[in-house]
């Protein structure tokens, strides 16, 4: 009994002092290699790519011909942080 009391306790304390990791990179799409200017442009999200390259948007504030933010050819969307998102 007393064994499993003290490896919950230690597992307990490990799940809560352990810091959070994010595993995905670029989550926001904020860093890019340049502004859109068409669709199916994925790629210039690095390191985000399409490999269809066909079936994603890419739309940031910089972006032209309807790839802009947050008017654009999907509609008219905000970006849920940062100046970006990709449209599926």
């Amino acid at each position: 009994m007393r064994t499993r009391f003290i490896i919950l306790t230690l597992t307990i304390g490990i799940i809560f002092t352990s810091p959070a990791q994010n595993l995905v990179p670029n989550p926001s799409f904020e860093i890019s290699t340049q502004c859109p200017y068409s669709p199916y442009q994925v790629s210039f999200a690095s390191p985000w790519t399409d490999p269809n390259n066909d079936s994603s948007d890419y739309f940031n504030v910089c972006g032209i011909n309807g790839q802009g933010v947050p008017m654009n050819t999907g509609g008219n969307q905000l970006a849920r942080t940062g100046d970006a998102y990709m449209g599926l």
